[in-house]
């Protein structure tokens, strides 16, 4: 704040944390008739109140800076954002626990997938589009069907991976 200027109280925030990929959205408190000057990572600059980032990468993770000018006065905020990388879409392997060749099973006999993806804490197995199980990388099935998992690692989700 500029001295001899009034005390406005200012306060800059953003939709984070976000995943790779999507809109990072910048924001300030509105002052009438002022003016806004951002900058941020990756040589972000932009002119408006409320601006975003479409399709962001991690590069877009950091700290945002705007600075508000009124009639003379200068007031600056401040926001961290972030953008998580997204896990890869995970791959299902099989195999049959020696009871048939890889991904073929016997009849009425064990099969064990695998997921695999780059990034991911966690997984969700699905069984014809309904939930099945989470949490590990390893699925024992006894019953024909169609197979998929998502990947997340925290608040990002990939899409299916079928069988």
């Amino acid at each position: 704040m500029t001295v001899g200027c009034p005390s406005v109280s200012v306060t800059a925030t953003n939709n984070g944390p976000i995943c790779q990929g999507g809109t990072l959205q910048l924001d300030v408190t509105d002052v009438p008739g002022a003016t806004y000057s951002w900058t941020g990572p990756n040589s972000f600059t932009s002119v408006v109140r409320n601006p975003f980032i479409s399709g962001a990468t991690a590069a877009a993770t950091g700290m945002y800076s705007v600075t508000i000018t009124v009639d003379g006065c200068i007031y600056n905020a401040s926001t961290n954002a972030t953008v998580n990388a997204m896990p890869t879409t995970p791959t299902i392997t099989a195999d049959t626990n020696g009871t048939g060749t890889q991904d073929q099973a016997c009849p009425e006999q064990p099969l064990t997938l695998h997921a695999s993806s780059t990034g991911a804490m966690s997984y969700q197995w699905y069984s014809d589009n309904a939930p099945i199980g989470d949490g590990t990388s390893t699925l024992i099935v006894t019953s024909t069907g169609n197979y998929s998992v998502t990947a997340t690692n925290g608040t990002c989700t990939t899409p299916r991976s079928a069988t």
